[in-house]
């Protein structure tokens, strides 16, 4: 009964969240400070119910490994706030258990084909702009040296298959391809992302954790950076008094896959499937 009544509030909580990355790409804080303080009260509520304070930890332990999670995550520009704070709601949700780690799982599987598949329909909506992209990268000097790097790891590892049994020599040959295909992958993913994920904004358009593409520097000083956490209110001020004084033009930000949906899919799986980890050891 306890983990049917979070599971629900959890996947409403999802839906919802799902839906506004979808359309804003942000995720309210009300969305995520909802469902923690939702999950952590009713296992609060239920431990008093039945004298059973383990309802509680399980609750506070998950929520604080998912703490530690989502940090490192945003702290290393992987995920916007939004995404940190709604994995920490799961993982009071879920608790401390098995399947936190499968749900862990299940939402990195998840991620990574959904993220695959968002950017094999950018690359087919903007072709020709992406194919425009991808062949200026692969012109430039520094790019020429990845090149040449993975031509190198290829040959090295055809040499191995040709010193080998037909097995191995079949297997280096396979694995002489994951180095040039690491290296179109990357090509394409750069020129996708710079097609289809940067986009060009006033400063007054800004909102505050919009991620910016470049650094802007106005007389010698770094007002906004692109390895700042997401632009601060203070900034989109000082952005907008420049851009009123015609010392700035615009600003080049980065909008992000919205990847709330991988958590929602990662969530179903772990609900219709189970420890399915367990059972397939």
């Amino acid at each position: 009964m306890v983990i049917g009544i979070l599971y629900s509030v959890a996947l409403l909580a999802l839906i919802a969240a799902s839906f506004t990355d979808l359309k804003t790409r942000e995720v309210p804080d009300w969305i995520s400070y909802g469902l923690i303080a939702a999950a952590l009260g009713l296992r609060l509520m239920f431990s008093l119910a039945a004298f059973e304070w383990v309802i509680l930890l399980q609750g506070l332990a998950g929520f604080l490994i998912f703490v530690a999670f989502g940090y490192l995550m945003y702290y290393t520009g992987q995920w916007g706030g939004g995404d940190s704070k709604l994995i920490m709601g799961l993982g009071a949700v879920i608790g401390f258990n098995t399947t936190l780690a499968v749900f862990f799982i299940n939402v990195l599987v998840a991620g990574g084909v959904y993220g695959l598949f968002w950017i094999i329909a950018l690359a087919w909506l903007h072709a020709s702009a992406v194919k425009k992209e991808m062949k200026s990268i692969l012109l430039s000097a520094r790019v020429a040296q990845y090149a040449i790097l993975s031509l190198t790891v290829v040959l090295i590892i055809l040499t191995l298959a040709v010193s080998n049994g037909n097995f191995m020599r079949f297997t280096f040959m396979i694995l002489s391809l994951l180095p040039l295909f690491s290296f179109y992958l990357w090509v394409a993913i750069k020129s996708v992302e710079k097609v289809a994920l940067y986009k060009q904004v006033h400063p007054k358009e800004l909102t505050e954790g919009d991620w910016l593409a470049h650094d802007i520097v106005v007389n010698g000083k770094c007002i906004a950076g692109k390895k700042d956490l997401g632009v601060t209110k203070a900034q989109i001020g000082q952005l907008t008094q420049l851009y009123k004084q015609k010392k700035i033009k615009h600003i080049t930000v980065k909008n992000g896959i919205p990847f709330v949906p991988s958590f929602l899919i990662g969530f179903l799986i772990t609900i219709v499937f189970g420890n399915w980890v367990q059972a397939l050891l």
